[in-house]
């Protein structure tokens, strides 16, 4: 989220909870593959994509800077302990 704030590009293995934040194409790219070999792969693949796309590159950062700030905002955040906080 950290790198998503700062309007960085997110490549991540599609594992765990990191598909609820990151939507592949939208605000960053995710690693479908499982083994070793073929995520090393898909990644250059990725890469490769990336530089050769200005206009992707430009919208995942949009996207995943925009997508931070709604969602982990200090207003957010706020709003959220509030929320729990007064129940």
């Amino acid at each position: 989220m950290e790198m998503m704030a700062r309007g960085k590009i997110v490549i991540s293995t599609a594992v765990d909870g990191i598909p609820d934040y990151i939507t592949h194409k939208q605000n960053g790219l995710l690693l479908f593959k499982k083994n070793e070999n073929d995520i090393v792969t898909e990644a250059i693949e990725a890469i490769t994509e990336l530089s050769n796309n200005d206009t992707l590159k430009e919208t995942l950062r949009k996207n995943a800077y925009e997508f931070a700030r709604q969602k982990f905002s200090y207003e957010e955040f706020n709003r959220f302990y509030k929320k729990i906080l007064s129940n």
